[in-house]
């Protein structure tokens, strides 16, 4: 006979599984703030949920997975893990999320499923002090993200790195770097 709390573990183990891959994909991809990370560890999850849509056709719209946090007695859903969102017209987008609905990477794909674009969060810190406050003031947040674009070979149907760029909280930073479509640099400009 399963005990109670054999069952629990069952429960959990897919939840348990993918905060740990995602919490992997976080130390890849972005460097979060000590600040951020302790106001969201006052979150509790209480479960995990994957929502799945389909357009009349049968073909999938969206698919996202979400975690039900329990936060001052009231349950927060939070996207967490890969989401994927399909266009009509066949062209899609992917986001990785961190367990507390950080986006880590969004990648643009064209409908041949050509890599458009990839934006990554790179560095991610706050300066404020509760939940509450992370959620009003946007104001407070200290961010850096790499955007990668890429453009398509003439007959090729291949894509190439167009342009490497930064932004912290919007503003352009750093040197970007525009690419001929062999990778050698064409331009290069400091911000």
């Amino acid at each position: 006979m399963d005990s109670i709390f054999d069952n629990q573990i069952v429960k959990m183990k897919p939840l348990i599984l993918l905060l740990l891959y995602i919490s992997s994909l976080g130390i890849c991809y972005s460097q979060q703030g000590e600040n951020y990370l302790s106001i969201m560890n006052n979150l509790k999850a209480l479960d995990s949920i994957t929502e799945t849509s389909s357009y009349k056709n049968g073909k999938i719209e969206y698919s996202f997975k979400r975690i039900i946090y329990k936060y001052n007695n009231e349950e927060i859903s939070i996207p967490a893990g890969k989401s994927v969102y399909h266009y009509k017209n066949g062209k899609h987008i992917q986001t990785i999320y961190n367990p507390y609905g950080l986006p880590l990477v969004t990648k643009h794909f064209d409908k041949s499923n050509n890599l458009i674009s990839c934006t990554k969060l790179e560095y991610f810190e706050t300066n404020a002090k509760t939940i509450e406050d992370f959620i009003k003031y946007k104001k407070d947040h200290i961010y850096e993200i790499e955007i990668k674009d890429y453009k398509i070979l003439k007959n090729h149907k291949k894509t190439y790195l167009y342009s490497s760029e930064k932004r912290r909280n919007g503003k352009k930073i750093g040197t970007w770097i525009y690419y001929d479509q062999n990778g050698k640099i064409k331009k290069q400009k400091t911000h």
